[in-house]
């Protein structure tokens, strides 16, 4: 079988992170709520909880460092954890918000998930909307963002595949997410200059940090 994963599934934090066509930051919601439940931490430790899980990775984003933010990766060796917080800085992003979760999907130990997020920038006053698709494993106890097929069967590419299907669907049919794609699109044209200027400076910061 065919490992390679649909590239609809991306993983928080990363290549969604280049806001040339996408986005990718996030943070939690001021209120959190979600479709069915609201995130509420009652957990010590939130990574038992995948919800909370992804809410606090995507709080912290902006605060914590690539080393903090690689722990979240299932593979944490191959986490995008270091690229990503180079194109936070080009971008000069102040604050990530994640805002809601949308079509969760189990299986097993894997959980998929549709996130919406805000991503605020200094000196522009409305956030960038924006989702995606998460997708996480439970080990030991603990959530992971999946960035890692390598050991997966047969059965669980097949889910991953399938799902990732079903939730580019959703996005495509979500009245509500079809809302937040409009916004992130007038965003993008409000902001080409700011977007574009940003983009320039990736490869530079990358060569200059490496």
């Amino acid at each position: 079988m065919n490992r390679a994963v649909l590239k609809t599934i991306l993983i928080v934090m990363t290549t969604s992170l280049i806001f040339a066509g996408c986005g990718k930051n996030t943070s939690t919601a001021k209120n959190n709520t979600t479709v069915g439940k609201t995130i509420v931490s009652n957990s010590t430790d939130v990574r038992a909880n995948p919800e909370e899980t992804v809410k606090t990775y995507y709080n912290s984003e902006v605060s914590k460092d690539a080393s903090f933010l690689s722990g979240f990766f299932l593979n944490s060796e191959m986490s995008p954890t270091v690229a990503v917080k180079k194109q936070l800085n080009a971008f000069n992003v102040k604050e990530i918000q994640l805002v809601k979760i949308y079509n969760e999907k189990k299986y097993d130990n894997f959980i998929a998930m549709i996130c919406s997020y805000n991503t605020y920038f200094n000196g522009i006053e409305s956030p960038r909307p924006d989702v995606e698709v998460v997708t996480l494993v439970k080990k030991s106890g603990k959530w992971y963002f999946l960035n890692d097929y390598s050991k997966l069967s047969d059965k669980d590419m097949s889910w991953i595949n399938n799902v990732a299907n079903e939730q580019k669907n959703e996005i495509a049919n979500n009245k509500e997410i079809e809302n937040i794609l409009k916004k992130k699109d007038t965003f993008n044209t409000t902001n080409s200059a700011f977007m574009e200027n940003a983009m320039k400076s990736i490869p530079l910061q990358q060569s200059s940090n490496n």
